[in-house]
Parts: C-alpha cells; structure tokens; sequence
C-alpha cells in the first residue's frame, strides 16, 4: 500500500467530520453568533437589586447597627458601675481601718489616700462616670480637681460655717483637716461639723453611709432648679445613688428632690438650712429635733 492509499482513510474521516463542525457549526454551539461570544441563556436573565430592595437592605443594616452601639453603650456604663462599687468598698474599708489606727473618723479622703496603708490605690476615689475628669462639666476646675472637689462643701448650710463645737483645737485647725488635696469624685460627710456628724450617726448607726456617689443618675436641666443648684451644686444630679454603709455594704437608691417647699411625693425637700441627710441613711431627722 502506497503512501497515499495509506493516508485516505484518515482523510476521508476528516472530510467526514469536516462539514458538521463547519456548517452546524450555528446550531452545535448555539453560544456562538456573528460578532462575538453571547452569555447564556440562564446568565443573562439574571438581574441586580431594585431600589426598594437596596434601601430596605440598607435601613435593616441602620437598625442593626442602632442595637449594636446602643448595646456598647449599655455595657460600657454597666462596666463603670462595677468600678465605682468597687472603690466605694474600697473607701469604706479605709475608713473603718482609719478609725482603729487613730482613733476618730478622717475628716477627708485625701487623709486616706496619704496612708498607703490604708487605701494603697489614690485612684479608687475618682469615679470613671466623673463629668469633670471626663471633660464634660459645665464648670472645669484645676487640674487635680474632679466633681467631689468642686461640691462636697456644699453640703454644708452657711449658717453651720463656723461652729464652736470642734473636734480640733481650734477653727483654723479644722478647716485644715477637712482640706481635700487629692481629687476625689464622691460625696461624703466626713468634714460635717461634730453636731451635725453625731446626729448622722444617732439616725444611721451601722448602715449610716461613709461616701456616696451620685454620678450614675441623670443630670439636671430644669432651669427653674438651676438657681438653687448654683449654691449647693451636689444636686445637679438626681437618680440612681450609690451609698458605701460603715457596715460594709454598698447600696443603690434613687434620690429625687422637689422644690424648698417639698411639693409632689415622694420627691424630697430641698432644704438649703439642712444637711442633706437623705444620702447617707434611710431615715432621717433635721439636726436638732
């Protein structure tokens, strides 16, 4: 057999093949038209989002979003509670390890935080829900100040400014004793003049309260309250109060006050001639009845 009777039958097979790739070749690959590739049929009737559809998607992603900060937020405020009962516990040990060294209460917290031994961290007397160390008070005081700085002396009516009953040897010895050189973000009454701390002792006894924050209410801004907050500016805030006992507890309760008049139950008096005894205990007398 010669070369080209060799070769025949593959040509032939070619030849055979030949016309149905060539002339089919519309109807075998039905993707392939003049000009181009096409997409198929299944691709080509997808489609994207419709505006409603987008902007449903979008308000759903807004909602979840909303939910989530607001649950940051939620956390966050819990998580500054837990550090503030923390260092009121830690404010009531001191003093009670205070009172067996030297015998008498503090007259402040700064006396605790310069005994190491006692309260060894000085920062358990800031709060971290403090406006003034968080930069959001309306009034800013010096650098080391912090919110118990700026009104703790409030509390005390001007006419018990000076009193003859002392714990020290003189007046001026007591206005040095009762002087804050630390900042401090929690209320107390330790400075109170011996009358008026006696009398707190009589109606508070074991769960009279030593230190008290009120951080973690609501700040006020009803302007027909405001005059009355510039001279005694510790009720700026109202609400949840936590109230660190000499019996060891920490304590939560919601303080809301009226006018001086006391109008509308169960709100409390303001009473500008009193101490604000509603703090530190449950039960409570003006001084001198």
């Amino acid at each position: 057999m010669g070369p080209s009777q060799q070769l025949r039958p593959l040509a032939h097979t070619r030849s055979a093949l030949a016309p149905s790739y060539i002339d089919n070749g519309a109807a075998s690959f039905p993707n392939i038209r003049e000009g181009g590739f096409v997409a198929p049929r299944h691709i080509s009737q997808l489609r994207g989002f419709t505006l409603i559809e987008l902007l449903t998607v979008i308000a759903m992603m807004a909602i979840l979003a909303t939910l989530l900060l607001s649950a940051i937020a939620a956390a966050q405020k819990k998580s500054r509670q837990t550090v503030c009962l923390g260092n009121l516990r830690q404010i009531i040990l001191a003093s009670e390890l205070y009172l067996d060294e030297i015998g008498k209460r503090p007259r402040s917290l700064s006396s605790l935080a310069r005994k190491p031994a006692i309260l060894p961290n000085p920062r358990s007397l800031l709060c971290p829900q403090d406006p003034v160390r968080r930069g959001t008070a309306g009034t800013v005081g010096k650098t080391n100040d912090a919110w118990g700085n700026l009104v703790n002396h409030s509390q005390q009516p001007a006419k018990f400014a000076v009193n003859k009953d002392i714990e020290e040897l003189s007046w001026e010895q007591e206005l040095i004793v009762t002087q804050e050189s630390r900042p401090f973000s929690y209320l107390h009454p330790l400075f109170w003049v011996k009358p008026a701390w006696r009398h707190l002792l009589q109606i508070g006894g074991t769960l009279t309260g030593i230190s008290v924050c009120e951080l973690h209410g609501v700040r006020i801004s009803d302007p027909s309250r405001l005059a009355i907050i510039e001279r005694q500016p510790f009720l700026a805030w109202e609400g949840l109060t936590l109230r660190a006992q000499r019996d060891g507890a920490v304590v939560s309760r919601r303080l809301f006050h009226g006018n001086e008049m006391g109008v509308g139950s169960p709100l409390i008096p303001i009473r500008i001639d009193d101490y604000p005894w509603e703090y530190y205990s449950d039960q409570w007398t003006p001084l001198g009845k």
